[in-house]
């Protein structure tokens, strides 16, 4: 019997879903029973607790047909769906499991769903940046439904490849969710239900090398002492008697990532607190040695020394081999009590106690973990990555209406057997060619428009997209991908792909009785040679002015008033700016001012002009442009930063 909140047609439609496995893997599994639409979660996670996966994939899969056609979402089917594809491997599911994932949070309401939402964002935040983690908590408290889109927003502007279906970077993040579940389990703290390596996998995957071992397994190693110190056998027996009361034989793994930070390798420390305690993450090495080992004062019971010192000689050693920074750790504790043996005497108790505050310290506030990024992918890897330059501005068409302008550059390093041709007029051609795709979306991060174009002349990587400007438009993606030049059409196989992203952009005012300005385009004159008509004003954009160019500035104005001889007139001021941080402070220096009076036979205008910057510093400037119309007396103020290059030395 068909239930009553599903429709006959309805079922009718999910039943010959069932029967077409071309479109969905998981729909082909489904036995075709009809479920309730407010059960298609429980009755999927009923079906995966039986052991039938894929049965449990169809479940959700016809769920999001259900509640879609409703215009209805639920993030657990979403978050389900891939969750389990990930745990069993299942690769062939992973294009609908991102798209489900994404379905999920596009109409699901903030307060029906919160605890599972709240989850959600735990599992997020170790690789959420922590502004974006407090804004998403505080829109979850207050039901604000611009969160779905958020989340949405996060992970599409994480995936490598945006033109296809598949979100590798999201499909990574749950597979690294699902190793970690299976491999880390001697703890249960964090949100994936395993111990602090879990969490430091999903931030960061697999470590660039590893080290799994007991800390002072060998009392041997102090047997140096005995020679050192002129030391009878009845005082290395206090010694090693006094240093069991301390010794756990704690197992330390230790993981060293060198991908994190150009300068040093990132290294986290795992093990039991104290060399008993709880099990996680440790700040470093000092953390295995009980703070009880270095109080008191020497005695005759532990041969006048104290027992954390030696152990922190044992450890530092057995770690010796591992990474130069426990090596000279070890050789600074070494050269001690090489100098505290010459007066035959161990190492003063608060020269010890000093060392290891210091070391304590410097594993607190470890610089390489503190500005270590907050995730590292390996998802987009396959391919080499192309860098993208973008500069989005702002103007008004011939018919008064908004339009929004990408003048886009690829660099292409490393493609073809060729280096990438950067002028039109060169003759020279790459064995690749370069597809660009723009992508618009709307508020709740819905895909409104997509339009694809190639660079505006062959051989060359820029590209000119143009796109109506609406304000529902609040997300853009330019994403840019190279493909042989045997390659037929762009569904083929990229052999390098890049991305650039922009926020929501306010379009432009079209009311005629207000003055309005274009964004400021600033950049450098094309070089010789280069077919001005090509780009949509006559500069080459660019954020980065070298000392020997000169700064070239495009802008068009709009509606303006026109005197009784039907001519416009409008001032252009203009001001650069420069901007030095003096400690916590940022300190504003005008640096150039001048202005420019204008006439025009029309309501609207385009106009350059070229500034000198060879008296300029290099450094971080700001140029800052007011136009007025003379008749009206309305003004309209723009800025624009840029950077003025250090010069090349040699």
């Amino acid at each position: 019997m068909v239930p009553n909140s599903i429709s006959a047609g309805l079922f009718a439609l999910l039943a010959i879903s069932i029967q077409s496995s071309a479109q969905s893997p998981a729909r082909a599994a489904f036995s075709g029973r009809a479920v309730d639409h407010r059960d298609y979660y429980g009755e999927g996670i009923k079906l995966k607790i039986s052991g039938d996966w894929r049965k449990a994939l169809a479940a959700w899969a016809l769920g999001k047909e259900a509640l879609a056609t409703q215009g209805e979402s639920d993030p657990r089917v979403g978050i389900a769906f891939i969750e389990l594809a990930a745990e069993q491997s299942a690769t062939a599911y992973y294009e609908q499991a991102c798209d489900l994932y994404d379905w999920g949070f596009s109409q699901a309401d903030p307060k029906e769903y919160e605890h599972e939402i709240a989850t959600e964002i735990e599992r997020t935040a170790p690789i959420l940046a922590e502004d974006d983690y407090k804004t998403w908590r505080s829109d979850l408290e207050k039901g604000n439904p611009a969160l779905n889109a958020k989340i949405r927003n996060f992970w599409i502007e994480k995936d490598p490849t945006p033109t296809t279906k598949t979100n590798e970077r999201l499909v990574e993040h749950w597979e690294r969710i699902a190793y970690a579940r299976k491999s880390f389990k001697k703890a249960g703290n964090t949100i994936y239900g395993t111990d602090d390596r879990g969490l430091i996998h999903v931030k960061y995957g697999k470590p660039d090398r590893k080290n799994l071992l007991v800390l002072g397994n060998r009392l041997d190693e102090i047997e140096g002492l005995r020679e050192l110190y002129n030391l009878s056998p009845e005082a290395m027996a206090l010694i090693k008697s006094a240093l069991r009361n301390y010794l756990a034989f704690a197992e330390c793994e230790i993981w060293v990532y060198h991908s994190l930070n150009e300068k040093e390798p990132v290294i986290y420390v795992f093990g039991q607190e104290a060399g008993r305690g709880f099990y996680g993450l440790r700040n470093g090495v000092e953390e295995f040695i009980p703070d009880e080992a270095f109080r008191g004062v020497s005695s005759r019971y532990t041969a006048g020394i104290l027992p954390g010192a030696l152990l922190q000689l044992m450890y530092y050693n057995d770690l010796y081999a591992f990474d130069d920074s426990f090596a000279e750790r070890y050789d600074e504790l070494k050269s001690i009590w090489f100098r505290s043996s010459h007066s035959n005497r161990f190492p003063n108790d608060n020269i010890v106690r000093g060392v290891r505050n210091k070391f304590e310290l410097a594993d607190a506030d470890n610089p390489a973990r503190r500005f270590a990024p907050v995730d590292r992918s390996d998802a987009g890897n396959a391919i080499p990555i192309i860098q993208v330059s973008s500069y989005p501005a702002r103007f008004l068409d011939d018919r008064n209406q908004p339009e929004l302008v990408f003048v886009a550059f690829a660099f292409p390093q490393g493609l073809g057997n060729r280096k990438p041709v950067e002028r039109l007029h060169e003759s020279a051609k790459p064995d690749y060619r370069i597809h660009y795709t723009f992508i618009v979306r709307d508020r709740e991060m819905d895909e409104v428009q997509r339009t694809s174009s190639s660079p505006i002349a062959e051989g060359d990587h820029t590209a000119v997209l143009t796109t109506p400007h609406q304000e529902t438009q609040a997300h853009y993606t330019l994403a840019v991908e190279a493909f042989t030049q045997q390659s037929q059409t762009e569904t083929g196989t990229p052999i390098g792909a890049g991305k650039d992203f922009f926020e929501k952009i306010t379009p432009l005012d079209s009311n005629p009785q207000q003055l309005e300005v274009s964004d400021l385009v600033i950049g450098v004159e094309p070089p010789a040679g280069f077919e001005v008509g090509l780009l949509p004003y006559p500069v080459v954009p660019s954020r980065q002015i070298r000392k020997p160019d000169a700064l070239k500035v495009y802008l068009e104005i709009y509606h303006l008033h026109l005197d009784d001889g039907g001519a416009g007139h409008f001032n252009i001021d203009f001001r650069v700016v420069k901007f030095e941080r003096k400690g916590k402070k940022i300190a504003r220096a005008e640096m150039i001012a001048s202005a420019f009076d204008f006439q025009s036979t029309a309501p609207a205008a385009k106009e350059s002009f070229t500034i000198s910057v060879a008296n300029l510093k290099a450094g971080e400037y700001e140029l800052e442009v007011e136009v007025q119309d003379k008749i009206s007396g309305m003004k309209k103020q723009r800025s624009a930063p840029f950077q003025i290059a250090k010069e090349r030395q040699g």
